[in-house]
């Protein structure tokens, strides 16, 4: 489904190879052109990713394929932005499952969105630590 040319790393914790969440050019990126700080920005999306996950949740409970197009459209965007590549890939693929109408795949690609966006999650709240840390960390 995805390509072995994400960026990895040593998990400290675990000693295994971890595959970064984030692309940190694309953070970067992201709050120069709207000239504000990652921490912020890291904020924002993590306060509008969790409402939007929760409806996408509803909505796939309640099989209203229009809401989930509109908020799976609007999640999957808002990650891109924050360089969340390999999630909004993963949310592309529900969108590609209501789009061929196969009902029966919507509960599992949920399950695969929740359990990565946990991943982003934790990875932004890294970084979130870092950027509040040492302001210059973007530059370096």
């Amino acid at each position: 489904m995805f390509s072995n040319d994400h960026p990895r790393e040593v998990d400290v914790m675990t000693g295994k190879l971890a595959t970064r969440q984030i692309d940190e050019t694309t953070l970067n990126a992201l709050a120069q052109f709207f000239q504000k700080d990652v921490p912020i920005l890291i904020d924002l999306y993590l306060k509008d990713s969790e409402k939007q996950l929760s409806k996408l949740k509803l909505h796939i409970e309640q099989q209203e394929t229009k809401h989930i197009q509109r908020v799976a459209k609007e999640l999957r965007q808002s990650s891109l932005d924050i360089g969340a590549l390999r999630f909004s890939f993963i949310i592309l693929s529900l969108e590609i499952a209501l789009n061929e109408h196969r009902v029966q795949e919507w509960g599992r690609v949920l399950k695969v969105i929740e359990d990565h966006y946990r991943q982003v999650v934790d990875e932004l709240a890294t970084l979130r630590f870092a950027y509040t840390r040492s302001p210059s960390f973007a530059t370096s």
